[in-house]
């Protein structure tokens, strides 16, 4: 039988790591639909085996400035979607939600990981703003500073300011 896959999405980026057999039952027992992750309390989804459409052979209009008033709606064609196809997944388990700041402070404090942005000394939250402004380098900028100096984050809100790598760590981790 395959192994699951735990799919993790940290700061936009989903990570795949394999997930141990316990998520497994035998042809006859039904999948139970959630579960708990001891390591840091995530609820877990199943997601059943099955097919769906993938890709577009459509044009689609997206707003590239976010003020349509202006006239800048336009028409864009993806060739790298075509054809439409449909893919099968076997299934795999699936975290309900985004990983909180109280999740990965746990993989800290087990690990003493230090983050990217922790070891550079910066990270970019967006301000709104002109669109060349909206991502400025701010000192200090971290998971647990998520505005910079003087911000604070939550135990209960998505974790921010993590790197891809910062995700691979955590998603080993657990």
């Amino acid at each position: 039988m395959r192994r699951p896959l735990l799919l993790i999405v940290v700061a936009g980026f989903a990570l795949r790591c394999e997930h141990s057999d316990d998520a497994l039952t035998s042809d006859s027992q039904p999948v139970p639909l959630t579960k708990t992750r001891v390591k840091d309390g995530m609820v877990m989804v199943y997601v059943p085996p099955g097919e769906f459409l993938m890709g577009s052979d459509l044009m689609e209009a997206f707003v590239v400035s976010g003020r349509p008033a202006r006239g800048d709606l336009r028409l864009f064609w993806f060739p790298d979607q075509r054809p439409s196809h449909r893919v099968y997944l076997d299934g795999y388990w699936i975290d309900q939600t985004e990983v909180t700041v109280g999740m990965f402070k746990k993989f800290v404090e087990a690990t003493g990981y230090r983050t990217s942005a922790e070891r550079e000394g910066w990270g970019k939250p967006w301000q709104p703003g002109p669109k060349e402004l909206e991502w400025p380098m701010i000192r200090g900028a971290d998971w647990l500073h998520p505005r910079g100096p003087g911000s604070t984050a939550e135990d209960e809100h998505a974790c921010v300011r993590l790197s891809w790598e910062d995700g691979m760590a955590y998603c080993e981790w657990v």
